[in-house]
């Protein structure tokens, strides 16, 4: 299973669910069947590594990803930020919605469920 937590860094709201985002990576790391991932949408003022850099400054350890073309955006169809999606087995989409509500869904499908 594969937690993507979509932002960018023109996004408020985004940085306020970081502290959320850090709990549940802390939490769900060391299940080697869950991953995390920040996935940071480029936007064109952004410099290069600007959003890696910003979240290690304020000591979030998640791991990220930067895209910078909409074909995950695509994939996924996600219009606006922030956004949680999890993906089951490779390609099932499982989950739409925010961070906060990740936990029943991951309790459920942990261990292979």
């Amino acid at each position: 299973m594969v937690i993507f937590d979509f932002w960018h860094t023109a996004c408020g709201v985004c940085f306020r669910e970081f502290p959320v985002l850090q709990k549940k990576y802390g939490k769900y790391k060391n299940i080697e069947e869950i991953e995390f991932c920040a996935v940071n949408i480029h936007i064109k003022r952004d410099t290069l590594n600007q959003a890696v850099n910003t979240l290690r400054r304020l000591q979030y350890t998640f791991p990220v990803m930067v895209v910078d073309d909409d074909t995950l955006l695509k994939k996924f169809k996600v219009s606006s930020v922030p956004v949680t999606i999890i993906i089951k087995n490779g390609m099932y989409m499982v989950y739409k919605s925010d961070i906060e509500g990740v936990d029943n869904l991951i309790e459920k499908f942990k261990h292979g469920n």
